[in-house]
């Protein structure tokens, strides 16, 4: 079996492009319903783009945690193997306590046995071990090899396999939650408010991840993706720490969140070095909670964009963000004091998803969607609301 044609994680722009890769496959996973899906599709996803020959992903056995339980492997021939009936005892020489006691973020191994499913050893192979952290403890463990293609599993492979054993680990906990959540219909309100908690601190501990990769990553175009893909996260993260603190999951207050979306940006865009202030004009607003992630979101890149493209080159400026609601309709107005937009501004002429994602998201909450110029730039969404 020849092995694919895999990116060079090794190489500067084989790694940003893995980042950008394991970003989008966590929206991917994160839409999974049970984790049978999830481990399934994570171990598959893994082996068709990460580069190691075999993949394994194993949990702790809840009733006794000497042992783990199969989830989804690899066979000898490099395919897909269902190995949800597998039960081995932990090895403490190659996995010490350490490693589950979370000291330890990467196990690597230099010409190890390598087993079939009957336990009988096939032959030899470097591999290596990552924990799976959901932000509390150790779960389990993502194992990979290079038993078909003998490739060098090098230091930003190891670095690629830990970040996405713990994407992995956080979607696992979070699909467990809701699963919880649904199996327990008399204990509503506190599952209610243990999904909120448990996803607001996923949702940062992600985005402080990215944040500290998009400071390593060598080119400016890795850091302005990451530093983009982490202001979303952090959007997010934003509106379950609003719900976190809400017994009442039926309605958000708008105005609330949209603050703190802006005073995020400001920060993440190092707003007072570069000479740009934020005025807000915001309203009481409420709106269902389905409709604030979205519209949090859009903020979010309409504020990002104008950093890119209004007060670049040490140019500072001001940004203004206005909200304001009357009769079931509220408006949401953004607008700078930058050059403005080209006379042949349209949404999906630029590069990446930027103000694209905005017109998707104003589709998603039923909401009108415009922009106009002079001076500077100026984009609004008017939207139903409560």
């Amino acid at each position: 079996m020849n092995p694919a044609p895999f990116p060079d994680l090794e190489s500067e722009g084989g790694f940003s492009s893995m980042l950008r890769s394991l970003h989008e496959v966590s929206m991917e996973l994160a839409v999974l319903a049970d984790t049978a899906s999830l481990t399934e599709t994570a171990v598959g996803w893994g082996l068709a783009n990460l580069g190691f020959d075999r993949i394994s992903l194993w949990f702790i056995d809840r009733e006794d945690p000497d042992f783990n339980v199969g989830t989804w492997g690899t066979d000898e021939s490099g395919n897909l193997r269902d190995e949800r009936g597998a039960r081995v005892r932990r090895d403490p020489i190659i996995a010490p306590p350490e490693f589950y006691e979370g000291r330890v973020p990467v196990l690597a191994f230099h010409d190890q046995p390598c087993y079939d499913e009957r336990r009988n050893i096939v032959g030899r192979a470097d591999k290596a071990l990552a924990p799976l952290w959901d932000g509390s403890c150790i779960i389990g463990e993502l194992s990979v090899d290079n038993f078909l293609s003998k490739r060098a599993i090098g230091p930003r492979s190891l670095e690629i396999l830990v970040l996405y054993a713990r994407i992995i680990a956080h979607l696992h906990s979070l699909i467990d939650t809701r699963t919880a959540l649904a199996a327990a219909l008399d204990q509503r309100g506190i599952l209610l408010r243990e999904v909120k908690h448990r996803t607001k601190n996923n949702l940062a501990v992600i985005a402080g991840m990215v944040g500290l990769e998009a400071a390593r990553a060598g080119s400016a175009e890795a850091r302005e993706t990451l530093g983009r893909v982490g202001s979303r996260i952090g959007a997010l993260a934003a509106l379950y720490t609003l719900l976190d603190r809400n017994t009442e999951s039926e309605s958000v207050r708008l105005d609330e969140y949209l603050m703190a979306v802006a005073r995020g940006v400001m920060e993440g865009q190092g707003a007072e070095i570069r000479g740009v202030g934020l005025a807000l004009d915001v309203r009481p607003v409420s709106v269902r909670a389905g409709s604030a992630a979205p519209l949090g979101i859009a903020l979010n890149e309409l504020m990002t964009d104008a950093f890119k493209h209004a007060f670049n080159q040490g140019r500072g400026g001001r940004l203004v963000v206005r909200l304001s609601g009357e009769g079931g309709r509220a408006e949401l107005e953004v607008s700078d004091d930058g050059p403005g937009l080209p006379a042949d501004f349209r949404l999906d002429g630029g590069e990446g998803l930027g103000l694209g994602l905005v017109g998707l998201l104003a589709r998603q909450v039923g909401a009108d969607f415009s922009w106009g110029s002079g001076p500077g730039a100026r984009f609004t969404l008017r939207f139903p609301s409560l």
